[in-house]
């Protein structure tokens, strides 16, 4: 076969699209495993085609054979790197150190190519002007510029780790582009040499992609899409692939083959058996099909969250008349902790729910069909949507107050039936509306806050929050009650609620991204200290699972530390904050405290609260509870019987007046769960806790309930 650069052009972008709609087009929980395993692939598979190449000889044999030992040194680092990355974020779940083993091996492989190129600039220097090399130059000079200056505004230099981060995150980009001034101008200079142009101009475009997917970040920074951070992925997968073209085209016109080399051996026996190499190629091909989907081969329940609405929460025979009850959960997203733990309490309360109804003969069984919200208010609304089609009008969710409201108006002119086990926004109190609640809304959470906080000595706030009602409403409430108590808070930081998985993960962006608003949180605390004690300045942080990155890149700033930091309820007893042990630590010196919603936690005798806790402990999943999973619990049993005490009716003024009559005589494992006027719980107790050491380790943390 001839191969011409059409043909070789077409091949590896074919490949290269079919690669990343696997990253595009997997869930969002999964791109980033997914992007891991493909890249170390695609790297994996650019150091064996080199190696293949280094066996193959060529006229100028001292020259070449640099070369290409110089591009096998750094593909294999950069395989390494990539491999090392895989294991920090598939393996261990947590951020890579700065410089973490990774940078070392990625910044190396620059060494090794620079390498590469700088001989090969030597060889072909008679074929170059010094306009082009002047111009390059300059391009490179002005992008270096701004990547410099950009790199300073999101840095902080009050400690080592600040101005590692700072080091390593010009580091990227700066050899990236050095490498692609001068791959350019080898191509450039090269061009009336096609057959030496074209190796070159794979290898700039590869470069191009690995300068893109560096520079990324800034993109991330400034148009604060954190979970959007994926696509840089799709660069760096490419770059492999395309680097993969350049070395087979230098193979297949730059070089040839020994006769006598064992590579040359090798081929002609597999020719001679065609039937042989056949049989090796399906099975690589069925290896590869394998290994695709996990190629670390870890446990991979990512296939939870697929079509969530087909969860195996499905128990009615089909001679029994079902009974089907609709939840939306945030499974993916910055409340993806809640979302993982009520999969595990709805299959729990599903199963005893249709235990109960064969044991008492009735003629009902349930269904419970969950959507994932993704943590998005516009995703919930979509999802609703999706219910009410399938003709469910009972439906338990969304789990925060901003898709409550997004679906409160649909709800209500659909006849749909919304019971709440987490959203807690006083915004959603209305009465005569479609919307229940199972947990009081915030009112008094602001109450014992504030009251706490002042206890403790703190006089002044300062706050951060989430700028959605959720946040709004909280801070609101607080704001006014802690004033009350004469205290002062200043204006904070509103942070746009982020969007996606990588909002919340582990992600080395969340470095950069939330780095910015600890900047400005940093600038504020120290100038209250000028007027204020530090131990009457207090943070209050109100935020959901995106408070791991938040408190990870706190310890940057070492006043922030000093002072005493507060939090809301959705943060409370959060697993990952102390398993994550940049996180734990900044709590812990910083004597972080938070409120949750007590009643059922400390009836600890209570026996229904003792089976559900037996029970959830004691099923297959990894996922931590939370603290909303016995309302979450309680919601799915009213949500059946007030079905079966209306007949299950489609008419919505039965399924509310039947909701509200069985919420005044039903004890949960949350215990009795009177509603007040608004349809929400009106009972109200809560506990403070803290995170403090592990008895065991000094580097392990457990959450631990303190007096208020």
């Amino acid at each position: 076969m001839n191969l011409t650069k059409k043909s070789l052009f077409i091949i590896v972008f074919s490949i290269i699209f079919l690669e990343n709609s696997i990253i595009v087009f997997a869930d969002i929980e999964d791109k980033e495993n997914y992007a891991h395993q493909i890249i170390v692939i695609n790297s994996l598979i650019a150091v064996i085609i080199a190696i293949l190449v280094l066996f193959q000889e060529s006229e100028d044999k001292n020259f070449h054979l640099k070369t290409r030992i110089s591009v096998v040194l750094g593909l294999v680092c950069w395989f390494l790197a990539n491999l090392t990355w895989a294991i920090y974020s598939i393996v261990l779940d947590v951020v890579p150190p700065v410089p973490s083993i990774g940078d070392v091996l990625w910044l190396s492989a620059y060494g090794f190519l620079g390498f590469h190129l700088v001989i090969s600039f030597k060889k072909f220097r008679h074929r170059f002007n010094k306009k082009l090399i002047s111009a390059g130059i300059l391009v490179g000079s002005i992008f270096l510029g701004f990547m410099t200056y950009f790199t300073l505004t999101v840095s902080s230099f009050e400690n080592m780790r600040g101005i590692s981060m700072f080091i390593v995150l010009l580091l990227y980009p700066l050899l990236a582009s050095l490498l692609l001034i001068f791959s350019i101008i080898l191509q450039i200079g090269l061009r009336k040499d096609s057959h030496h142009a074209v190796p070159w101009m794979f290898d700039s475009l590869a470069t191009l992609a690995i300068v893109v997917a560096d520079s990324w970040f800034v993109i991330v920074v400034i148009t604060n899409t954190v979970s959007d951070i994926w696509l840089s992925s799709l660069f760096i997968s490419a770059h492999y692939l395309i680097m993969v073209a350049g070395l087979i085209w230098y193979s297949k016109y730059l070089t040839h083959k020994s006769e006598t080399s064992v590579i040359h051996k090798c081929y002609n026996a597999i020719r001679k058996k065609q039937i042989f190499s056949l049989i090796g190629i399906s099975i690589i091909a069925l290896l590869i099909f394998y290994i695709i989907p996990n190629p670390l081969n870890i446990s991979d329940n990512s296939q939870q969250h697929k079509h969530e609405s087909e969860i195996g929460l499905v128990y009615a025979p089909t001679d029994f008349e079902e009974i089907v009850i609709g939840a939306l959960l945030p499974i993916s997203g910055t409340l993806s902790s809640v979302g993982e733990s009520g999969l595990v309490t709805l299959s729990i309360a599903a199963e005893e729910i249709n235990t109960y109804l064969s044991e008492i003969q009735s003629h009902y069984r349930i269904k419970i069909v969950a959507e994932d919200t993704e943590t998005n208010p516009d995703v919930a609304l979509n999802k609703l949507r999706v219910l009410k089609e399938k003709g469910v009008n009972i439906v338990i969710g969304p789990s925060s107050s901003a898709s409550t409201l997004k679906l409160k108006d649909y709800a209500n002119e659909n006849g749909i039936l919304l019971i709440g086990f987490s959203s807690t926004s006083p915004s959603l109190a209305i009465p005569g509306d479609n919307i229940f609640r199972l947990i009081p809304d915030d009112t008094n959470q602001a109450k014992v806050v504030s009251k706490k906080m002042w206890e403790d000595g703190i006089r002044v706030i300062v706050p951060i929050i989430r700028s959605d009602v959720y946040g709004k409403d909280l801070f609101n409430l607080t704001k006014a009650d802690f004033e009350k108590l004469g205290g002062v808070v200043i204006e904070g930081i509103n942070y746009i609620p982020p969007i996606g998985q990588f909002a919340a993960s582990l992600n080395r962006i969340n470095y950069v991204f939330w780095g910015q608003e600890l900047i400005t949180l940093n600038s504020k605390v120290k100038e209250l200290s000028s007027e204020y004690p530090l131990n009457e300045i207090g943070v209050y942080l109100i935020a959901f699972d995106e408070i791991v990155p938040i408190l990870s890149q706190a310890n940057s700033h070492p006043i922030l530390e000093k002072v005493r930091w507060y939090g809301s309820e959705a943060t409370t007893k959060y697993e990952k904050l102390i398993t994550n042990l940049e996180s734990s630590i900044f709590a812990n010196n910083s004597r972080y405290t938070a409120p949750i919603y007590g009643y059922g936690y400390n009836e600890t005798n209570d026996e229904k609260l003792e089976s559900y806790l037996k029970k959830y402990h004691d099923s297959d999943t990894e996922a931590p509870i939370t603290f909303d999973g016995p309302y979450l619990y309680d919601a799915v049993w009213l949500a059946v019987l007030t079905k079966i005490q209306a007949n299950n009716t489609q008419d919505i003024k039965i399924l509310k007046r039947d909701f509200v009559n069985i919420s005044e005589s039903y004890v949960g494992v949350t215990g009795r769960t009177i509603l007040n006027e608004y349809g929400d719980r009106l009972d109200s107790n809560y506990d403070f806790w803290t995170i403090t050491h592990n008895e065991t380790s000094t580097n392990r943390f457990e959450w631990l309930k303190i007096n208020q």
